[in-house]
């Protein structure tokens, strides 16, 4: 009986052993075949199937770190639009505030006042240095998505900043900052490096091959299939981790817009200024939260029915239309791309390249259509690893996702 137990635990091992070098091998082979993200040790390479392509996921959420971030670059480059800063505050109702007295990166008073008329959340823990470093919660859908189409940005940025195409701009302001729709479609220059930013794109019969550029996709909140998925493949951070490094490419601006020093995060209007302007700290500085204990994430498709669906497919859902490039030259994209808004903003999202090495685009509306603001969102519960109805749940946090871009065949 020994012997028999034995032998089936060795069996058993052997095909772990096996699996697991499957799947390093898998691993490896999607490495050799796509682009990497190699400015955030986060993002984890998730294979896809014959429906589903390669994806990247954050292994862990957005951090209120980060997200305070977003909030401190929109009110500097904003400076003239306070409304958009107002629309990406978490814990607050908008509709009952004038955004012209609740900027709360105006001076001290100004974020106090923040401090004092939102949920508790928001000065217990969102701006606790306690809790920097933890998982954003509280912020809506809507503000959700703009954090990761902002986050792709700083992303294509800073790929950009480090091949020496661009040199950070710390003036960006109103129409003037980077996006990468607004950079690929001629619509942003910016402060130019040394090497030439033409250089990287070019013109072939297949219209835009994105595998040939430093960019990438726009990132996206993690769909329920890419959750579900990732969850089969790594083990995902659910919620509170504490470990601040590892995202390069942010640092250019935590440095221009965002310091930190001993615990403290410092917020500079003027950015690469001498002199630091105020804390970014509540009340409750060093009093302990309690935390949820139930874990819930936002879906990109939260406000469809839960499915297995692709990320264009989702936006379908949404009511965007898809755009491509099948047969013509980015040149003649140019023509029917409308001008930048006010806010520097081009109403499109790059999803990614599709099997034929094309450029998927979806034209995103102002107001997404086919979202009924009040219906229950579906939401992603880490305890069942599930997705459930939201049904009031404010402490829900979000990751984000972005497709995977096949690296350009050598001719």
């Amino acid at each position: 009986m020994k012997n028999r137990l034995s032998a089936l635990f060795f069996a058993a091992a052997i095909i772990i052993l096996a699996v697991v070098q499957v799947a390093s091998v898998n691993a490896q082979t999607l490495k050799k075949d796509y682009l990497g993200m190699e400015n955030s040790r986060w993002m984890v390479l998730i294979p896809g199937n014959d429906s589903v392509a390669p994806f990247y996921i954050s292994s862990k959420p957005v951090t209120n770190k980060e997200y305070i971030l977003f909030l401190a670059w929109t009110a500097t480059v904003y400076a003239d639009y306070p409304e958009v800063l107002l629309d990406l505050l978490p814990g607050i109702d908008t509709s009952s505030w004038n955004y012209e007295n609740i900027n709360p990166f105006a001076d001290s008073l100004a974020f106090r006042n923040y401090m004092e008329h939102s949920r508790s959340f928001v000065s217990q823990y969102t701006f606790n240095p306690l809790y920097l470093n933890a998982a954003v919660i509280g912020v809506t859908w809507k503000q959700a998505n703009k954090f990761c189409h902002w986050l792709s940005d700083r992303y294509n940025e800073y790929g950009l900043m480090k091949a020496k195409y661009l040199i950070i701009d710390p003036n960006q302001r109103d129409e003037n900052n980077f996006t990468t729709e607004t950079f690929i479609f001629s619509q942003y220059e910016g402060l130019p490096g040394k090497n030439n930013p033409e250089d990287i794109f070019r013109e072939n019969s297949k219209g835009f091959d994105y595998g040939s550029y430093l960019l990438r996709p726009s990132f996206h909140i993690a769909a329920q299939y890419e959750l579900k998925k990732a969850l089969k493949n790594f083990n995902l951070v659910n919620c509170f981790c504490q470990e601040a490094k590892g995202s390069e490419f942010l640092e250019p601006f935590y440095r221009n817009y965002l310091r930190e020093r001993r615990g403290y995060i410092y917020f500079d209007p003027q950015p690469e200024g001498d002199n630091l302007t105020y804390y970014l700290v509540s009340d409750f500085s060093f009093r302990t939260f309690k935390l949820p204990e139930k874990i819930t994430e936002w879906c990109l498709d939260s406000y469809l029915a839960p499915g297995k669906r692709t990320v264009t497919d989702i936006y379908r859902g949404y009511g965007y239309d898809t755009l491509g490039t099948a047969g013509r030259p980015i040149s003649g994209y140019h023509l029917t791309m409308p001008q930048k808004d006010s806010t520097g903003t081009l109403h499109y999202i790059i999803v990614g390249d599709n099997k034929d090495r094309e450029l998927e685009v979806v034209k995103a509306q102002v107001s997404p259509r086919n979202i009924d603001p009040t219906a229950t969102p579906y939401i992603f519960d880490h305890n069942t690893q599930t997705v459930v109805n939201r049904n009031g749940d404010r402490y829900t946090t979000f990751r984000f996702a972005v497709n995977a871009v096949r690296k350009p065949v050598m001719k």
